[in-house]
């Protein structure tokens, strides 16, 4: 083979290998640049080159020195195994190409895994609290100690890596044939004093990790660390010190017998430190436990409660009285209101059967938030309609549909949670296509959805096919892309993402023009993690309408698993084993033109900061913040699922009652459909005691460990001005407060509801039982149920039929919460109910009637192109009542639909 196609195919190799990755960060700098945060990729590329450049180097540089010198100080006529296949003068050659890719790939592997931390511990942040055992401030321990643990992995890895090479080198050699095993074992000598060394190194490292140590009745350094394994380390340190000398001299003499003496010294004393530390933490420290590890446990308690910011905590009495009176219920008028009598997984079905119109739109989850209606803080379940392209028909994902056509979801549908229609299900206030509201704060101008939950795939927009809006009877309107997202295909550029999208089509389709653009990372998980990696992202965002457009709001957490003492979580399963946490970070994306803005949500958190100055101009002031976003700032129930399931335990300060775990909690389980289940954090707007308005929480019942009475609930606040405070009410422990499960029971065990729930389920239908909801009112506890009744068919709409509610003694179920409210409370009820808590919208307009029966016409078709019978007598039983309502023939009884306005029967309050 000549030099000439020699040269031309290693040319085309290195094109395969390095094509591919100049276009990744061609495109990610492409990316980078349209979404405002070229810094970000500027600067963490700067970081990855100069850690990847340091650590290729060093491994070069130790590779090379010990490979090199064991090479050159072997007699030329060792290599016999070397010179079958190449030439004397090609062995060095193949040797420093070897050690190029090896350090090519440890420089990989570690830029991988510890840049970020560099880069961190070059701008830490001091923590201001400092350890009891060491006295260092906890900086060390989150930005430090890390990294120095992670430069002993790498060196020990080296000191392998090379010995091995070494090992496997002087093996292709001819020396062991010739038995000359002493020469090759004294040339190893060097390996192991680089062991001492190393063993020294991670004695120091295991020092600072006691506050680490699982040993202990609680997390953190015990008795028996203190007092033996940290004095063990110190002896050990200086032993190993002794030991390097006497190895030293033995390897210079050439004894080996007494360089393994000394080198296995180490080994020995662990051994001895080993059984030491097992034998005082038997016989001493067990049968004196509580005496011996009070102290460490109290360092555990405190820790683990600044990591998790439950020393925030704020701690009230709540009276728990037994009886509600109706001046309970007329002094708390606004909490009373907002009782909520849905449940957002009935809801979501509720929608998608209803509100998504075309197959490919569904309801991917539904939040809760809060809105000023009417003068009033109203509790809203929002849920945005997106666009599935996996939905569409195997006919209609072409590349066409997909890229060009198919892009965006549209609009979204609210409904207030305390409110139903009178066949039961939600009460929408935004609703149809396009999104329609009597109410302003409501109103959607721009309702493209182009960034969200289900848009997984990048999408072209400004080409000549015009992009699908939405379906309007049997026709579609179409639209033209007007936001700022996306990069543009125009020059160079077409070409460059032809090969990034492994795309023929999009380099040759006459439908993409210089004009076009092509728009990436549009699902809203996927954009904030490109752009801010280091964070943990909650796993519930959720949509809000501010001004007329829709927006999506993600909190971040910075988290840690370094924190001292503090107790490692288990639960959630995206959080486990971190034992540090604050919800610091808060980031908004427009659905419309994919504008994403983080803010610094937490200003005292010292991993936010740090991480502020490793990326100027990533986390903005969260007084910068759009004044109409602000008032939809949630308390996340992520983070507070973690605290609570933290202060379940660590509620406790005193150390003997935390040993013995004499007031542990559990989170308050109940019943949701037919399974038993814990209690999920949920919103409800109340009054909290001695405060003058109701406000928009978070909250979370607890019982005592294996019992069901209630003990206690943890609210979250967040309205502004009182964002992040957290209280914590406890019942007086010489009263019965029930808690959900025992409610749950005692519906189970009331004839009345136990024998209308059976006979419902006799009759074809599944019964539903929705979250038990615990709202403090005033000094005493009301419970409320709602029970969904659905057809026992795939096609069927829960809706809302009865209502549960109890107080004390007194348990009821009425059609309304009204009038199960009449059953519970104590005292003279009203003679006459109050006004409905919404007024009823007025009837649509003809043209608005019009495109709901050309939606409900278009439904009926598309149910029996698929055979979705269920869904077709719904859309011809609509479009029946729709056509009665526009003056036409007579039709069957109507659907429910969710237009209607509440009524009193479907759950109506005081």
């Amino acid at each position: 083979m000549s030099k000439r196609r020699l040269g031309a195919g290693l040319l085309a190799v290195l094109v395969l290998i390095f094509l591919p990755l100049v276009v990744r960060l061609w495109v990610a700098f492409l990316w980078f640049r349209e979404t405002g945060y070229t810094g970000i990729f500027s600067r963490t590329l700067a970081v990855q080159l100069g850690v990847g450049a340091a650590f290729f180097l060093l491994t070069y540089l130790l590779l090379t020195s010990a490979l090199t010198r064991s090479y050159r100080s072997l007699p030329g006529s060792s290599f016999m195994f070397f010179e079958r296949f190449f030439y004397p003068w090609q062995i060095s050659r193949v040797l420093r190409l070897v050690t190029w890719v090896l350090s090519l790939f440890v420089a990989v592997t570690m830029t991988r895994l510890n840049w970020q931390g560099i880069l961190l511990f070059l701008n830490r942040v001091p923590f201001a609290v400092k350890d009891p055992v060491f006295g260092r401030d906890v900086a060390f321990y989150v930005f430090t100690l890390p990294l120095l643990e992670s430069l002993y992995h790498y060196l020990s890895f080296i000191l392998l890596l090379t010995a091995g090479a070494e090992l496997l080198l002087l093996l292709t050699t001819d020396l062991w044939r010739a038995g000359q095993w002493e020469p090759l074992l004294a040339r190893f000598g060097k390996y192991v004093l680089g062991l001492l060394v190393l063993i020294l190194f991670s004695f120091q490292l295991r020092l600072f990790s006691l506050v680490y140590s699982p040993r202990g009745v609680a997390f953190g350094a015990s008795y028996t660390d203190i007092h033996v394994t940290r004095p063990y380390y110190y002896i050990a340190s200086l032993v190993v010190i002794i030991a390097f000398f006497f190895a030293w001299r033995a390897l210079r003499r050439g004894d080996v017998r007494r360089f393994a003496r000394a080198a296995l010294a180490p080994v020995a004393l662990s051994v001895l430190g080993f059984l030491a530390a097992a034998l005082v933490q038997g016989l001493v420290v067990s049968p004196n436990e509580i005496a011996l590890e009070e102290p460490y446990l109290k360092n555990n308690i405190e820790f683990t409660r600044r990591a998790f910011a439950l020393d925030r905590v704020k701690e009230l009495a709540h009276p728990g009285k037994a009886e509600l009176t109706w001046a309970d219920l007329e002094a708390e008028p606004g909490t009373v209101k907002n009782i909520r009598i849905n449940d957002f997984r009935p809801a979501q079905t509720v929608l998608n059967q209803l509100q998504a119109f075309r197959l490919y739109y569904q309801f991917p989850e539904v939040d809760v938030d809060r809105y000023t209606l009417d003068g009033r803080l109203t509790e809203v379940f929002l849920a945005g309609r997106e666009l599935s392209q996996e939905a569409l028909t195997p006919q209609a994902k072409t590349w066409v549909n997909q890229l060009l056509k198919y892009t965006h979801g549209y609009g979204a549908v609210a409904a207030p949670v305390n409110e139903t229609t009178p066949e039961g299900l939600p009460n929408l206030i935004v609703r149809n296509i396009p999104p329609q509201s009597d109410f302003p704060a409501l109103q959607i101008k721009r309702p493209q959805i182009y960034f969200g939950r289900l848009t997984t795939r990048p999408v072209i927009v400004k080409s000549r096919e015009k992009e699908f809006d939405y379906p309007l009877g049997e026709d579609n309107v179409e639209a033209v892309y007007e936001g700022r997202a996306g990069i543009s295909l125009g020059g160079i550029n077409r070409l460059l993402f032809a090969l990034h999208q492994a795309s023929l089509k999009l380099l040759v389709s006459g439908s993409v023009t210089g004009e076009s653009r092509i728009i990436l990372h549009r699902e809203i998980f996927d954009r904030v993690s490109t752009i801010a990696p280091f964070f943990t992202w909650d796993p519930d965002p959720y949509l809000v309408i501010a001004g007329g457009r829709l927006y999506w709001i993600i909190d971040g957490y910075t988290t840690s698993d370094r924190y001292p003492y503090s107790q490692p979580i288990t639960k959630p399963a995206w959080a486990a084993g971190i034992n540090y946490m604050r919800n610091s970070v808060k980031a908004t994306i427009d659905a419309y033109d994919g504008t994403t803005t983080f803010y610094l949500a937490d200003r005292s958190d010292p991993l936010a900061r740090a991480f502020g100055r490793a990326f100027p101009g990533l986390l903005r002031p969260l007084e910068a913040m759009p004044a109409e976003l602000k008032p939809h700032l949630k308390y996340p129930q992520g983070f507070f699922t973690v605290q609570a399931g933290a202060y379940t335990r660590y509620h406790m300060k005193n150390t003997r009652v935390f040993y013995n775990n004499e007031d542990a909690w559990n989170i308050a389980t109940e019943v949701f459909g037919e399974n038993r289940q814990p209690v999920e954090p949920y919103y409800v707007i109340m009054r909290l005691p001695d405060e003058e308005k109701e406000e928009f929480i978070l909250m979370q019942p607890f019982t005592p460990i294996n019992k069901e009475n209630m003990v206690g609930w943890l609210a979250a606040r967040m309205d502004p001005g009182h964002y992040g405070e957290l209280l914590a009410f406890r019942f007086p422990k010489d009263r019965l407060v029930y808690g959900p499960m025992q409610i749950e029971s005692r519906i189970d065990q009331d004839p009345n509801i136990s024998r209308e729930l059976t006979l419902w389920g006799q009759r074809g239908s599944r019964v539903i039982r929705g979250n038990l909801l615990v709202i403090p009112l005033r000094d005493s506890v009301l419970y409320v149920e709602p029970i969904y009744i659905q057809a026992d068919n795939p096609n069927s709409l829960p809706e809302v039929k009865r209502v549960v509610a109890a107080q004390g003694d007194r348990l009821a179920m009425a059609p309304t919460l009204e009038e199960a409210l009449r059953q519970v409370v104590v005292g003279p009820a009203p003679t006459a109910p109050p006004p409905a808590t919404r007024p009823t919208p007025t009837a649509p307009a003809a043209p608005d009637l019009t495109r709901q029966a050309a939606a409900a016409y278009q439904r009926l078709k598309d149910a029996a192109r698929q055979g979705d019978w269920g869904t077709f007598g719904r859309a011809l039983e609509e479009l029946g009542r729709l056509l009665e309502e526009m003056g036409g023939p007579a039709a069957p009884p109507a659907a429910p639909t969710a237009t209607p306005g509440p009524t009193a029967a479907a759950g109506g309050t005081p």
